[in-house]
């Protein structure tokens, strides 16, 4: 299900408290070519708490215009992520808007993704640059020159962590669900992911069981195998008759009895209070987790777990079968400002000038992008004519691009 467009949500900088400001649009210049017009703030977002500085304020939130634009249904294509900003105390936290951050960061477990929806990743051109918004109101009685500004970039570093998933929107959806106990596990992160296990269990419902079978899967970088047949094996599978059978059944009404009369002939041992009948197809799920090391960008191993839930096809009856064909994504034109990789106490130039009036606001949105899935923080300064500066609140980025396999 794919997330509602986030309303804006604003951070305070550093402001005069409680003054009142005014919601008239207006643009600053161009930035980077990642700039873009902004319109007025709604009178929420205005009234935001704010802190002393020179009594110039700077909000960082969401550019949710572009969000939506960058979100439109195209061509049947909705699986398209942005950015979301949230507050973190007195800092700005930034992820992606999209169950993938809870996947990766949040330790959820992982489906075999739905075609076209949220989580489901084919191709980088799903994922928008960061696009966020700079507002910044003269709050005291005096106007004021903007001289310079830039990203105060603290910390840019590669994020290493591995992002699997499993299986395929089309392996059963688009496939006869013939005996198939092997799926794909793909890893979308950066890093290798190193001496790995897959321990789980089988189960007519889905859901947390302790685990009773451990495959060891080993160490992949992109894409690699797992396959739950051992387990499926040892629960006394007559899996020689599976393979090797048709199993006719005459019309879909009487599917239910076909399965219950093929049922108990014992042919599918104890597994046989571990599968369930949907449509013509057989299935019993593998329910678990990958256990498995990564490398961290200063080079400390860590251990990771990603719990996962899979449906296993294991025989079907003749009734018929599906056709599938589906869209892709499109390209989306941005011109972003690119951060750097494993760099600290560096500086990205934003080419912000003008005149800020008194008891004025100007606002302008600039889009960020890295090379690789990335964890970045930094502050947004703007230089003033009297030599002073103003700084926004931290802001701690987490960026995710993922890594594509190479179709061989």
């Amino acid at each position: 299900m794919r997330h509602e467009l986030e309303k804006f949500v604003c951070f305070p900088a550093l402001a005069l408290s409680g003054a009142v400001l005014s919601t008239m649009s207006l643009v600053f210049p161009a930035i980077n070519a990642g700039a873009t017009e902004a319109p007025s703030l709604p009178p929420s977002v205005v009234n935001a708490a704010s802190q002393i500085s020179n009594g110039i304020s700077v909000r960082v939130m969401a550019d949710t215009g572009r969000n939506k634009d960058f979100k439109k249904i195209e061509d049947g294509w909705a699986a398209n992520f942005t950015y979301r900003v949230r507050a973190s105390g007195k800092d700005v936290k930034v992820d992606l808007d999209s169950v993938i951050s809870k996947n990766w960061k949040g330790g959820n477990t992982i489906v075999e993704n739905e075609f076209n929806e949220d989580g489901y990743i084919e191709d980088v051109v799903q994922f928008s640059p960061v696009l966020l918004m700079l507002n910044v109101s003269n709050n005291t009685t005096q106007a004021t020159q903007i001289v310079g500004a830039y990203l105060d970039m603290e910390q840019s570093a590669t994020d290493y962590q591995p992002y699997l998933e499993i299986g395929d929107w089309g392996r059963i959806d688009c496939s006869d669900n013939n005996y198939d106990p092997a799926f794909e596990v793909r890893n979308l992160g950066w890093g290798k992911v190193t001496n790995t296990h897959m321990h789980y269990a089988l189960s007519r419902s889905r859901g947390t069981f302790k685990t009773t079978f451990d495959d060891p899967i080993g160490t992949f970088d992109t894409t690699t195998k797992a396959n739950v047949n051992d387990g499926i094996k040892q629960l006394g599978v007559n899996l020689s008759r599976i393979k090797a059978g048709k199993f006719p059944c005459a019309a879909d009404s009487q599917l239910p009895t076909c399965f219950a009369k093929l049922n108990g002939t014992g042919i599918f041992g104890n597994l046989s209070d571990k599968i369930y009948l949907s449509g013509n197809a057989v299935f019993t799920n593998a329910s678990g987790y990958f256990e498995y090391t990564w490398t961290d960008n200063i080079g400390s191993l860590v251990n990771g777990k990603t719990p996962f839930q899979i449906a296993i096809p294991i025989m079907h009856f003749d009734v018929g079968g599906p056709e599938c064909g589906a869209p892709g994504p499109a390209e989306v034109d941005f011109k972003p400002i690119t951060m750097a990789l494993d760099k600290s106490n560096y500086r990205l130039p934003l080419s912000l000038r003008g005149q800020l009036n008194s008891r004025k606001d100007r606002s302008f949105g600039f889009a960020l992008v890295a090379k690789k899935s990335s964890h970045h923080v930094f502050h947004i300064v703007l230089e003033l004519a009297d030599g002073s500066s103003v700084t926004s609140p931290e802001v701690d980025l987490s960026y995710f691009l993922p890594r594509i396999p190479q179709e061989n």
